[in-house]
């Protein structure tokens, strides 16, 4: 029930991107409205998805592990859902693209020469990519040029603010846990959403530590949903495979059964009867 209620109220944030717009100019802004409504809803089905990977197992509630009854009573077949949280990811993907540079050249400093270079061997790793240089631009991912343009720059700061009401309501989750995860998500979101609606020149000194931590830390918590997700459709598919083996083993088990237990006689005036019909 608290549950309902913080997501309730997390919808009903994104009408603060019309504050201050008139009701008739509000049609301008589908654009703006509809990636605001998806990066919510991916946000949503990514913490469905972390709680169902990591739900107490029924042998044994001291450990961990997927669920996929409960994936598959509450996600599977909701497209529109998965869909979403694709966005997310690809949206991201695309600001971690545009701020390579920045990720690049960023102090990783820990204060453990071991944990410094790993770091930036990992993060270098990850920016080098054919796949982050080539397919996460804005022609082959997000593009967002197409938002916030012209006269609809004015909506900007909403669209900032509604993420930072999104914040304190989960300020209010009970659970300490949920909440620390939850935070550290929407800052990922919030860091890419500066990434990429900034009018300034990205350089490492428009960002602070946690914002970075966030960004990437976020990815990672995308791309762990997705291959659940994957994991989760191909165990429906091989269940439903099963399922429809199984049920050719029952009617020939049954038809067998039907044959063991008729006499012979009616075995041989069934086969009379056969050859009498074909050949009519």
């Amino acid at each position: 029930e608290e549950a309902g209620r913080i997501w309730r109220a997390i919808y009903e944030a994104k009408n603060l991107l019309y504050l201050n717009i008139d009701e008739s100019q509000q049609d301008l802004y589908e654009t703006e409205d509809r990636v605001l409504f998806r990066l919510i809803s991916g946000f949503h089905t990514l913490t469905t998805c972390m709680v169902f990977a990591n739900w107490p197992l029924p042998d044994n509630p001291q450990q961990y592990g997927p669920n996929l009854e409960l994936y598959e009573k509450v996600l599977h077949g909701h497209q529109d859902w998965l869909e979403n949280l694709y966005f997310d990811f690809v949206f991201i993907l695309r600001a971690v693209n545009k701020a390579a540079h920045v990720l690049r050249e960023y102090d990783m400093h820990t204060g453990n020469p071991t944990d410094d270079a790993m770091t930036m061997g990992l993060m270098g790793y990850l920016l080098q990519t054919d796949f982050i240089q080539e397919q996460c631009n804005h022609l082959n991912s997000f593009d967002e040029s197409q938002l916030f343009q012209e006269e609809r720059i004015e909506i900007i700061d909403n669209f900032r603010n509604v993420f930072r009401n999104i914040s304190e309501i989960i300020d209010c989750v009970g659970c300490e846990k949920c909440k620390l995860h939850a935070k550290l998500e929407l800052l990922g979101l919030g860091t890419a959403l500066k990434i990429l609606f900034t009018k300034d020149v990205l350089s490492p000194d428009m960002f602070e530590r946690n914002e970075i931590l966030a960004l990437i830390v976020t990815l990672g918590k995308y791309s762990d949903a997705i291959q659940f997700i994957e994991e989760m459709e191909q165990q429906i598919e091989l269940n439903k495979l099963k399922a429809n083996i199984q049920g050719y083993v029952d009617i020939d088990n049954e038809m067998k059964n039907v044959v063991d237990t008729k006499p012979e006689s009616d075995i041989n005036e069934d086969f009379d009867k056969l050859i009498n019909n074909t050949f009519k």
